[in-house]
């Protein structure tokens, strides 16, 4: 029959690397979706560590504006108690000399010696101005120096107030700091994984080519050893079953049931699933010649109908197959039996439209619902 390679072999590596194909798909998709929020968290993170780093340099610059004011209210207090000391140790000399100096004019010797009282009280003035405009600056620079010193403590006030704030607006950076790496890192770990998928993904596409075109090549040499026929194969009274009547493809779904898994879902199902009781009769689509009949991995009990021109049908997980391969059926005739073998998780009919062994969705061949 053509290609020498066994067709239930062929049909289990096809259905394996499907099946694969989908779980990587489905991986592939997850870690998408995943990355795409993983960056959209990083780029927050990005704008918020941004701005926060603008409100730590403030806080910080904020910080040393206060510290040299504190510095130089520090330097003032400083100089002020200089001052005083100077004026303090001047007023000391002063004294010290207006009462022990002979030459002083102002000295209490002098006074002494004064020749007449008013030149003595003249001299007692002068002493006593010299006393009171020490003092007098004394007493200001002292006023002075408490206000500086007053003001220096609220300026201390102010400048912990700045370093505390400092302090936590650097810690909530780092904060941020380490959930943007965090993210970084699972952003470059996420990279990596879609990388490796994608090629896994590049791969199994590229098997499932080379199995399209064996199916296309089995199915080819199946039809030129089949001769021609005019009609629809005669099929005996009381066999056909299936749903409903024939769409404008000449298809009818080859059971009846609800609908549990529409082609496409979860990530890229190649199928229609179709309930039913188990054991319930499985009809062919349309009539045509089984190519592939036998377990098949995941699929379970699997049928395939070649209807000619690239068309074909298959069925899976059978509890019981009824059509063997090389064999010519008619539309509505019983191939198999509905079950669940294989990956199947309850009785029901995994149905697949091929054209040229890529899988379509069965609803654009048939009309209505099973």
């Amino acid at each position: 029959m053509g290609s020498g390679v066994a067709p239930g072999a062929r049909a289990d590596d096809r259905d394996a690397t499907r099946q694969k194909q989908q779980e990587v798909q489905a991986q592939l998709n997850l870690a998408k979706a995943t990355d795409a929020g993983v960056q959209a968290e990083l780029n927050r993170l990005n704008q918020a560590v941004a701005a926060q780093k603008a409100r730590a340099d403030g806080a910080h610059q904020a910080e040393l504006v206060a510290l040299a004011g504190v510095q130089t209210a520090t330097a003032r207090l400083t100089a002020i108690d200089t001052r005083v000391q100077g004026l303090r140790q001047e007023l000391s000399r002063r004294a010290v000399q207006a009462y022990t100096d002979p030459s002083s004019q102002g000295g209490f010797v002098a006074l002494t010696r004064a020749s007449t009282f008013d030149e003595a009280a003249h001299r007692q003035a002068l002493l006593d101005l010299v006393q009171s405009t020490t003092t007098g600056a004394v007493e200001g620079i002292r006023s002075t120096r408490q206000d500086q010193a007053e003001a220096t403590k609220a300026l201390q006030a102010a400048e912990k107030v700045a370093r505390q704030r400092a302090s936590a607006e650097a810690d909530r950076t780092k904060e941020l700091q380490a959930s943007q790496a965090a993210q970084q890192a699972a952003h470059a770990e996420l990279a990596k994984r879609i990388a490796r998928l994608e090629a896994e993904s590049a791969e199994l596409n590229s098997h499932q080519a080379e199995l399209e075109n064996l199916i296309r090549q089995r199915s080819a040499a199946v039809a030129a050893t089949i001769a021609p026929s005019s009609g629809t194969p005669p099929v005996a009274a009381g066999t056909q079953v299936g749903s409903g009547p024939a769409s404008s493809a000449g298809m009818i779904w080859p059971l009846h049931g609800p609908v549990t898994t529409e082609f496409g879902a979860n990530g890229g199902h190649p199928g229609i699933d179709i309930a039913a009781p188990n054991a319930t009769p499985i009809a062919a689509a349309k009539a045509g010649t089984v190519v592939f009949s036998g377990p098949n991995d995941g699929y379970g009990n699997y049928v395939c109908i070649d209807h000619g021109g690239g068309l074909s049908t298959c069925y899976a997980h059978q509890s019981r197959i009824a059509a063997g391969e090389g064999q010519r059926v008619g539309q509505g005739e019983i191939i198999g039996f509905e079950g669940s073998t294989g990956n199947s998780t309850g009785p029901h009919l995994h149905y697949e439209v091929r054209v040229d062994g890529v899988v379509q969705n069965p609803r654009n061949y048939e009309s209505g619902n099973p």
